[in-house]
């Protein structure tokens, strides 16, 4: 297995765990994890009604970019670094993208 698919496989499981978690008093507002290998692109997203709201609130956003696993969005306070360290990828291949490019190698 190669470092891409390596990658893209601990993102995965990562999303798809955080997907049965379920939103407390919503039940009718489901998860969806969006899974693009081709481009390396994936996305936790929670859809659906609550009451008279319709929901639709991206959770995570991963790329994949020259093998290093970007963390684009997270919206939750779940640290995603130590999660994906926990699953195989190195610290140095994980970049917080909405980290200042000067503060990174600080962090």
């Amino acid at each position: 297995m190669d470092k891409t698919e390596k990658y893209q496989n601990a993102i995965t499981s990562f999303l798809n765990e955080q997907g049965l978690l379920k939103i407390y008093k919503k039940p009718k507002v489901k998860s969806r994890v969006i899974i693009d290998k081709e481009n390396n692109q994936f996305l936790l997203v929670w859809t659906g009604w609550h009451e008279a709201s319709y929901i639709h609130r991206l959770w995570y956003h991963f790329e994949i970019i020259d093998n290093k696993v970007w963390i684009l969005h997270n919206s939750t306070d779940v640290e995603v670094d130590k999660e994906l360290i926990e699953k195989g990828i190195p610290k140095t291949d994980i970049i917080g993208a909405f980290v200042p490019e000067y503060l990174r190698d600080a962090a």
